[in-house]
């Protein structure tokens, strides 16, 4: 009876460790942040407001 518990204890832990082995948990990527680019050049950034800033700044009279 020892030998067959035994057995049973080394498979629930081989078990253990290959399940653990498919689902690593690793955090998930960082989530992309939203990108602006300024139709007139190459500008680009990740909000609204810097992007209206942007064309201000640099383009003045350009804005479509």
């Amino acid at each position: 009876m020892g030998i067959h518990m035994d057995t049973l204890e080394d498979n629930y832990e081989r078990r253990d460790q290959i399940a653990y082995a498919l689902f690593v948990h690793q955090p998930p990527p960082p989530k992309a942040r939203p990108v602006f680019e300024c139709s007139l050049c190459a500008f680009r950034c990740n909000s609204q407001d810097a992007l209206e800033r942007h064309v201000h700044l640099a383009h003045g009279g350009q804005h479509i």
